[in-house]
């Protein structure tokens, strides 16, 4: 029973380095994750609400992304961007 926890606990450590090592992947630009800015690469995090008595209460954070059609190495392709890299001008549209 000790030895099934323990792998257990293992197992868990392991797909979380994983899953961190997917993020930085993917803030690299790689395109790995859903739920993330193929532009600069923004991704969802982790937050916490306090309440007044100092509850913590933890929830995820995503980014505004918005599917759109844009020109990538002079095609046109459908890529999700976060609404503050349209903002700055970054993606060139396709018509």
């Amino acid at each position: 029973m000790v030895l099934l926890t323990y792998f257990n606990m293992s197992l868990d450590f392991y797909l979380f380095s994983d899953m961190m090592k997917l993020r930085k992947l993917a803030r690299k630009g790689n395109n790995i994750m859903a739920k993330h800015c193929e532009i600069c690469g923004k991704a969802p995090i982790k937050a916490a609400k306090l309440t007044f008595s100092h509850k913590q209460i933890v929830h995820t954070q995503e980014p505004n992304l918005q599917s759109v059609k844009a020109i990538v190495n002079g095609q046109t392709k459908r890529i999700r961007v976060c609404t503050s890299c349209l903002k700055a001008g970054k993606v060139q549209k396709a018509i």
